[in-house]
């Protein structure tokens, strides 16, 4: 009675499956006849013997397990501080290109602004232009090169007799001038150029 026991449970498949791992764990147990040179003593100490070193084997294997979670776990963690890193990251680099947005929007604005009026300037100075450009044929007192459309002449009076040294008052404006004759003295005679540069169309 006690090998038909024996027997029917070394028959059964032992196997079961971590509930934290997809591996399937089975413990294969050989079966011994307790006819064969044997008692019944014998069969259950070598069962019990079996049965323990997979226990054993099995305790390790959950062991190691455990500890590839543990890395799994602290890899996770890592991870997810990485994670949140980044996205602190992000919400700053949004708020950076929200203010360089709002920037280029304002300045774009004021340019269109600046744009505005200038033109309102220019359309103003040349309704200047316009009102007072003078019409018709004129001359003015050069002042270097003339304008385009305009021609320099020059003329002029010198050795002018003067009743004294103090009539004569140096001065140049633009390219004309009025000068002594020579040299300007304290005795006579007094005599003073005047040169006259203009520009006339």
């Amino acid at each position: 009675m006690i090998k038909n026991i024996l027997i029917l449970i070394l028959c059964s498949s032992l196997s079961f499956a971590l509930p934290t791992s997809n591996m399937k764990y089975s413990i294969e147990i050989e079966v011994y006849d307790t006819n064969d040179n044997g008692s019944a003593v014998d069969f259950g100490k070598r069962l019990s013997e079996k049965i323990e070193a997979n226990f054993s084997s099995l305790k390790s294997q959950v062991g190691t397990m455990k500890e590839k979670l543990t890395v799994t776990e602290q890899d996770l963690a890592a991870t997810k501080k990485d994670l949140a890193s980044t996205k602190g990251d992000l919400d700053s680099l949004r708020e950076v290109v929200s203010r360089m947005k709002n920037m280029t929007e304002t300045m774009a604005q004021e340019l269109m602004e600046a744009r505005k009026e200038l033109h309102n300037q220019i359309s103003t100075n040349t309704e200047n232009i316009n009102r007072y450009s003078l019409k018709g044929k004129y001359c003015f007192l050069a002042n270097g090169d003339c304008p385009v459309g305009f021609t320099r002449t020059t003329a002029g009076i010198y050795a002018i007799n003067n009743w004294s040294a103090g009539s004569i008052v140096k001065g140049t404006f633009g390219s004309s001038s009025i000068t002594c004759h020579k040299t300007c003295g304290q005795s006579p005679p007094w005599n003073a150029d005047m040169t006259l540069v203009v520009c006339c169309n």
